[in-house]
């Protein structure tokens, strides 16, 4: 996405059109990853709304898939990551750069509907499902949101796309531990999920 939104931002005529870019990306952002939280956490209202034993179940079988994803980190076995194969339409770029900055930022924070690198993701949905509750689904998400746009907007502060470019791989070189910080998290939420499963 730093290879289609900060030329966008680079390209406006006018700084304040390329601010203007940055914050219809970052508001498409938020309004698609709170739309797919709030739904994701009315669909978990819809199962386990009337039924409190069913959300400690919930819980503790997330709890232990948190742990299965991170025996998969770590290499011993091959989990179904379900996903999207769809990208975002190359010709979006052809509308306004506001509203295809929008477009952009929607898609993306929806998040399912673009390919998933991090199983963490998977235990957000299936977490916001299993508490039911669309406000909190929706806040979750937001926080997803707001991941996706930040890193944009700071490397959109570069003077080109190519800087942008170079500092976002100068960023993401080090895979290993970016995967480390995944078990980690995995395994937080793990130790987090299986204490409510059973208070």
């Amino acid at each position: 996405m730093v290879g289609t939104i900060c030329p966008m931002v680079h390209g406006a005529r006018t700084k304040r059109e390329g601010t203007k870019v940055l914050v219809m990306h970052a508001v498409g952002s938020l309004a698609g990853a709170g739309m797919m939280g709030g739904a994701v956490g009315a669909f978990g209202a819809l199962v386990f709304g009337k039924f409190d034993r069913n959300r400690a179940l919930g819980l503790g079988l997330t709890a232990l898939l948190c742990l299965l994803y991170i025996v998969e980190e770590l290499g011993f076995i091959r989990l179904p990551h379900p996903q999207s194969r769809l990208r975002v339409p190359a010709s979006w770029r052809l509308r306004s750069r506001s509203w295809a900055a929008w477009l952009y930022g929607f898609a993306l924070g929806v998040g399912a509907g673009t390919p998933i690198l991090f199983n963490t993701f998977y235990i957000v949905i299936i977490w916001c499902i299993v508490m039911g509750d669309p406000i909190t689904g929706a806040i979750v998400f937001l926080g997803f949101g707001i991941g996706r746009a930040f890193p944009i907007a700071l490397l959109s502060g570069l003077k080109t796309t190519a800087e942008a470019s170079s500092a976002m791989q100068s960023v993401c070189w080090n895979l290993s531990l970016i995967h480390f910080v995944n078990e980690c998290a995995l395994t937080f939420s793990a130790t987090v999920l299986f204490f409510n499963s059973i208070g």
